[in-house]
């Protein structure tokens, strides 16, 4: 039956219905519609797949400071000292081992590494990576509010560059990337996906920027829902918060995060900001529009300088204080579906972990402190402790064993050196 409805799709792409027909649904949402008239089996719905995309943010900021234009232009180009140096850097696989990133391209995680994760079955070449950890965190917390949809998970490397012109290079090659990817579905099930991005500090504005290249290209790209981790708030990407581009957008941001608005560098403004509502009228988005845009503060067991920058998305050590070692952003999905229930544009996102519980409440911003009034979300402590088992027996990221290569930068930002070459800087910066 299955297979009789979708060769019947793949036949009538591209045809104009006969009249009395409905034609083949070019989204999710029209294939929800269709579903529930009747005019296709709900097998077929489940065989869909999400696509959600992770984003990594600037990659080894420090290396800025390379080049002096940075300082006076916030801007560089591809021939600056500083490009020549991140394109070096980034080909450090120790990156990798801590922040799910790849090389600059769109690239799947394959469902059966993220299986293996939690059967302690992963590839031994693939279990220093990250993003294979953190993927299957997030899939499996996922899979705890909506088990049964069928998901695609895949990571968007960029040049990792803090420069507008490097951001809006990658969002054009990330446009370019999405809209051959959703085409490539449409062939393969008749419907458009739907796409849900996860942006980590500056990969959200190169989120945004893709608005600017719809503007331009008018390929019809939609993305069903844009998470953004800890992204500064600039004045650049500010307009396209309201682009139809983005059918709802979520900014979670921490009152302990000090690297989000650290870089007034790469903005000409001068300053960048913790929250979307601080460089649009979020509301006015909102009321005038069918698009969703929320604010949402993270607190950690009512602590709001809890959470800092680097571990909302990369893993971390063990330390046994929270969710360690993963990141903050695997605990997400319990709270967009909480936030996505209310109309609540300024939220505050509590998680609260104790002996036996992990679970979040979303509350709007003038109730925050009422946790008592709290409808909490499903408690996934259960799989968080089988996510640490796993995570413990096969992550053998160096980083575990040589902490002291491990050098902080703006207090949340960390880099890693090898300790030859620092000690080599050290002595030419104490020479001079």
């Amino acid at each position: 039956m299955i297979l009789i409805i979708l060769t019947f799709l793949l036949l009538t792409v591209g045809t104009a219905p006969l009249q009395g027909e409905l034609s083949a649904p070019k989204s999710t949402q029209d294939l929800t519609a269709a579903v529930e008239y009747g005019s296709l089996d709900a097998e077929v719905s489940l065989m869909v797949p999400r696509v959600t995309v992770f984003v990594h943010g600037t990659v080894l900021p420090y290396l800025a400071f390379y080049s002096p234009q940075w300082f006076l232009y916030g801007d560089v180009g591809e021939d600056s000292k500083y490009a020549a140096r991140l394109r070096q850097g980034r080909e450090n696989p120790i990156l990798c081992e801590t922040t799910p990133m790849t090389t600059p391209g769109l690239y799947p995680i394959l469902s059966e590494d993220v299986e293996a994760v939690l059967r302690k079955t992963l590839e031994t070449n693939k279990t220093n990576e990250a993003a294979y950890y953190v993927v299957a965190s997030y899939d499996a917390i996922k899979r705890m509010i909506d088990d049964g949809v069928n998901r695609d998970y895949k990571l968007f490397g960029w040049s990792g560059m803090n420069s507008q012109s490097g951001r809006k290079k990658s969002a054009e090659e990330f446009y370019d990337a999405l809209v051959t990817m959703r085409d490539e579905y449409y062939q393969q099930y008749g419907v458009y996906p739907e796409i849900e991005l996860i942006c980590h500090s500056h990969g959200g504005n190169v989120a945004l920027w893709l608005a600017h290249i719809e503007e331009q290209r008018a390929d019809e790209l939609r993305i069903n829902r844009l998470i953004l981790c800890g992204t500064p708030m600039q004045a650049e990407t500010a307009a396209y918060i309201a682009s139809p581009v983005f059918t709802s957008i979520m900014s979670f941001w921490s009152s302990g995060d000090k690297v989000q608005t650290i870089d007034s560098y790469s903005t000409q403004a001068g300053e960048s900001f913790k929250m979307m509502n601080h460089v649009i009228d979020v509301r006015g988005v909102t009321q005038k529009t069918s698009l969703k845009r929320y604010d949402i503060q993270l607190r950690y067991n009512g602590d709001s300088k809890y959470i800092d920058h680097l571990s909302l998305f990369s893993l971390r050590s063990f330390s046994g204080d929270d969710i360690t070692p993963l990141p903050w952003v695997v605990i997400l999905p319990l709270l967009v579906e909480q936030i996505e229930q209310n109309d609540e544009l300024l939220v505050v996102g509590h998680i609260v972990m104790d002996n036996q519980t992990l679970t979040t409440c979303a509350l709007p911003l003038k109730r925050a402190r009422f946790t008592n009034h709290c409808l909490w979300a499903t408690n996934v402590y259960g799989i968080y402790k089988d996510l640490y088992e796993a995570i413990d027996d096969q992550w053998n990221s160096s980083f575990r064993d040589i902490n002291e290569t491990w050098r902080h930068f703006h207090e949340t930002h960390k880099a890693i050196f090898s300790m030859a070459e620092t000690e080599v800087e050290e002595a030419e910066a104490e020479a001079e």
